[in-house]
């Protein structure tokens, strides 16, 4: 039976921190089951779904506390269970694009609240529009959306929502 731990570590940028975190994973006979990287700003985000038996994942966690202790990184440690609830859902790939304002990604994540649907994963990323250097912002978004939901009638809401923010949506399934 695995154990999971979730692991999200923030540290200055420099080459090598990627490699650095995923040996230290498998020297403890840890899975990353799931990551996400980035680097923001001078920072290098990082969140990490490992896997592993209880000792391994207790000795894992020990093994990023001291690092972030040596090295000065920001690592939080949090033990937790495999996700059960996603599979009575249908995963769809949400994006938009808009005029970058405050309040869209706020907008968005909250219709999806109000529609009682989870997001298992948000990307957001501001730009310069070619050509007349206005502000934009796209968002890729994994939504799961309960068996339950009429996925037309969804589809038909969430449509009118965009237009009324004047957000250009793209909204299909995952397969």
């Amino acid at each position: 039976m695995s154990n999971y731990l979730v692991v999200s570590i923030i540290a200055n940028d420099s080459p090598g921190l990627a490699e650095q975190f995923s040996t230290l994973t498998s020297q403890n006979n840890c899975n990353i089951e799931d990551s996400r990287m980035a680097v923001m700003g001078h920072e290098f985000s990082v969140s990490l779904l490992v896997s592993g038996s209880n000792a391994d994942i207790h000795q894992c966690e020990q093994d990023f506390m001291a690092i972030a202790e040596r090295d000065n990184h920001l690592v939080i440690c949090r033990h937790t269970e495999e996700n059960q609830g996603q599979m009575a859902s249908l995963p769809y790939a949400i994006q938009t694009i808009s005029l970058d304002a405050p309040g869209i990604i706020r907008n968005v994540t909250d219709f999806l609240k109000r529609n009682q649907i989870n997001i298992s994963n948000l990307i957001a990323n501001s730009y310069k529009a070619p050509h007349t250097g206005a502000p934009m912002l796209e968002i890729q978004l994994t939504a799961n959306i309960p068996s339950q939901v009429q996925i037309t009638r969804f589809r038909e809401e969430f449509a009118d929502f965009c237009d009324e923010l004047q957000i250009d949506a793209a909204f299909e399934p995952i397969r």
